[in-house]
């Protein structure tokens, strides 16, 4: 005897499949959403094309408890790369942020008032260019107070950039907010200054006589 659930079910999928003709023209097409299109077919098989079901309310119906159960039997994996994604996003952003105050330039760099870059600032145009990774050439430029001084500096850059790089494509120069890393001149001088006059004479203490010998 079939029990009166599976009764039931397999009723109404006859009554669905008798009047899911009728229904053909009312039936709106269904945009999947680039989300559901990603993750809706697991275990390597490619998503459904938007209009395909459309037209036929029972086989959209199959079709969803087929997804469905596939995406249960392979869970978690249809859900693992989204949530990777998002754990490493900012991760991401720490690195670009981090390349981006490597390759600033600040105001030490600069002539005062002037937008030139000084000798400091031609040493660092030539170290990111030559001895940076090809993806990390981007030079970032410190903003100043003055809109007019920051135009200039940026401009001073990309003469210098052109200057090394006399071929192929030009590394980008863009303005920043953040101030750069390191130490001005200055300072180092003083620290290494203090550093070798401080530090004890390079010589070998004398050989002690051992007055245990005969």
């Amino acid at each position: 005897m079939i029990p009166r659930t599976i009764f039931v079910v397999l009723a109404t999928i006859v009554v669905l499949a008798s009047v899911a003709p009728a229904w053909a023209g009312e039936v709106e097409p269904v945009a999947y959403p680039a989300s559901v299109q990603t993750i809706a077919e697991p275990c390597g098989e490619p998503a459904p094309v938007a209009g395909c079901l459309s037209d036929n309310f029972v086989a959209r119906f199959l079709h969803s408890v087929a997804r469905d159960t596939k995406r249960n039997n392979c869970w978690p994996e249809p859900f693992v790369s989204p949530a990777r994604a998002a754990v490493r996003a900012p991760f991401v952003l720490m690195v670009a942020r981090g390349w981006e105050r490597q390759n600033t330039l600040g105001g030490q760099h600069f002539e005062p008032d002037a937008g030139k870059l000084n000798l400091a600032g031609q040493s660092r145009v030539r170290e990111i260019l030559i001895e940076g990774l090809p993806e990390h050439r981007t030079i970032f430029v410190q903003r100043s107070l003055n809109p007019e001084e920051t135009l200039a500096r940026v401009d001073a850059v990309q003469q210098l950039a052109a200057k090394i790089v006399p071929q192929g494509e030009l590394p980008e120069v863009l303005e920043t907010s953040l101030p750069p890393l390191g130490w001005s001149a200055q300072t180092i001088d003083d620290v290494e200054t203090k550093f070798r006059s401080s530090a004890p004479v390079p010589r070998l203490p004398k050989a002690q006589e051992d007055s245990t010998a005969q």
